[in-house]
């Protein structure tokens, strides 16, 4: 938020809306991304570890948990000008984190904090197959209208459809054959890439096929 923006003013109510569109689990009261993300990881830490439950508002100053959490946020601060909100989320909540349960952790000098190679490691991987998935959907989408259709020749009705006698079923064998390639090319990635990324791929080729 820039200094500029007055408190109350219009400007200042639209970026507060911009940076605090996330939600704490807590309170369900608005935050900002990486206040969410520090919640979330701490939450889902002391769940699995069977540590104390955190308070309502464990990130106030001195709270058992106040430390950790800050550690998260400003580590999650810094992540979100390396990669997108929504990969750094999903990246957390897929089984790349499976075994990861920060993204700061201690350490000494005047920062106090340091990132978790471990876990930028797993967002970076995370973010290359997502990216991979999105090139080969776009691929497949682009070889599917670089191909040319016949003209129209005749029309044949009564099929339920109007079946254009040459055009149409040179067209639809063409397009048939692509789908199958798609299918095929797919089918072999989605064996290297997470559930999670090959989402964005499926819907891409639904928008193609439809």
């Amino acid at each position: 938020m820039t200094d500029k923006a007055k408190p109350f003013s219009k400007k200042y109510q639209r970026e507060w809306s911009e940076s605090h569109k996330y939600k704490h689990i807590h309170t369900g009261e608005h935050c900002t991304f990486e206040a969410y993300i520090a919640e979330y990881l701490v939450i889902r830490w002391t769940e699995t570890f069977k540590m104390d439950k955190p308070s309502y508002k464990f990130w106030t100053a001195g709270d058992k948990y106040h430390n950790v959490f800050m550690r998260n946020m400003k580590a999650a601060t810094g992540l979100k000008k390396k990669f997108k909100e929504n990969i750094i989320i999903e990246a957390i909540k897929s089984e790349h984190f499976k075994k990861i349960y920060h993204v700061g952790l201690k350490a000494y000098g005047p920062r106090g904090w340091k990132y978790n190679q471990v876990a930028l490691e797993a967002i970076k991987s995370y973010n290359k197959e997502v990216k991979a998935a999105e090139k080969l959907a776009k691929k497949a989408k682009a070889n599917l209208e670089s191909k040319p259709v016949e003209e129209v020749k005749e029309v044949k009705e009564g099929y339920g459809f109007d079946l254009q006698a040459t055009g149409d079923f040179n067209a639809w064998n063409l397009k048939g054959s692509y789908i199958r390639k798609i299918n095929e090319a797919i089918a072999e990635k989605r064996k290297k890439v997470s559930q999670k990324a090959w989402q964005i791929t499926d819907i891409c080729y639904n928008s193609i096929i439809n």
